[in-house]
């Protein structure tokens, strides 16, 4: 668990009536502890599909499944090729800047005030 979630675990349980909500992922079949918060609070996730021309991006309630907020935007990685054999291609050479490409798609939908020009 990393230091920073474990530094707060105590004041978390004090006033989560000793109730956690943790948020982890598996990696190599080892969970890795990313949030813990009181079981009181509403955890949301987003779901991305990323596609061949298109990514779209979804707010999900976890608690009730239903989906708050939907998104969809061109996948910037069309320029590097338009097809998935075009891309593999291209990934052979510049795989940092194919990774890049989404990540900054995604991140201006997901936080979309460090973009605003």
């Amino acid at each position: 668990m990393p230091l920073n979630i474990l530094a707060v675990l105590p004041d978390t349980l004090r006033t989560g009536n000793q109730e956690l909500l943790v948020f982890y992922y598996l990696q190599n079949n080892i969970a890795k502890i990313v949030k813990i918060t009181s079981n009181d609070s509403v955890p949301y996730g987003i779901a991305i599909d990323i596609g061949t021309t298109t990514v779209a991006l979804l707010l999900v309630d976890l608690n009730t499944k239903k989906v708050i907020a939907s998104r969809n935007t061109y996948n910037s990685q069309i320029e590097c090729g338009l097809d998935v054999i075009s891309r593999i291609n291209f990934a052979k050479k510049h795989l940092n800047e194919l990774k890049e490409r989404i990540l900054k798609t995604i991140d201006k939908h997901i936080y979309p005030e460090y973009y605003i020009r």
